[in-house]
């Protein structure tokens, strides 16, 4: 490490000290407020469903760095995904009971062995299009083709 990012990094853990004894200010702190419109929309869903940022974007179906990019205001939710928000923010209970709903079927689906995908129990969101989804796809097709 070169003596200049030393030096930096020992400043910035005695500001810390000095923040955490009251002793100064921080420099900058952000409330919810502080974000735009459609980030405090999604913060209230989210807020008012109570869940996790990794359970609610796992029950709207997006990934988790998606979901952190809405809530931050770094990316902006469209179409679909911003209609789902809004009836979640309205009614928490729907989405909830339509993400149990889907994993439910999706879980008896694969009991019964009727479906065309590997489905865990525990997944919520189809991954056809990643490659553990493509393997397993032409795995349950090469089981159904042998029987």
């Amino acid at each position: 490490m070169r003596d200049d990012d030393f030096k930096n990094l020992v400043s910035s853990i005695r500001e810390g000290g000095r923040i955490l004894r009251g002793e100064v200010k921080a420099a900058r702190r952000r409330t919810a407020s502080d974000l735009p419109p459609e980030s405090q929309a999604v913060l209230e869903a989210r807020v008012r469903a109570q869940l996790s940022q990794v359970d609610f974007a796992t029950r709207l179906g997006v990934s988790v760095g998606t979901y952190r990019g809405w809530e931050q205001g770094r990316r902006k939710p469209t179409g679909p995904a911003r209609v789902l928000i809004e009836v979640s923010r309205q009614y928490p209970d729907a989405v909830r009971a339509a993400a149990m709903t889907l994993r439910k079927s999706a879980s008896t689906l694969h009991e019964r062995g009727t479906t065309r995908y590997t489905v865990e129990r525990s997944v919520h969101t189809a991954d056809s299009r990643t490659l553990g989804g493509k393997i397993r796809k032409k795995a349950a097709k090469r089981a159904r083709s042998k029987e």
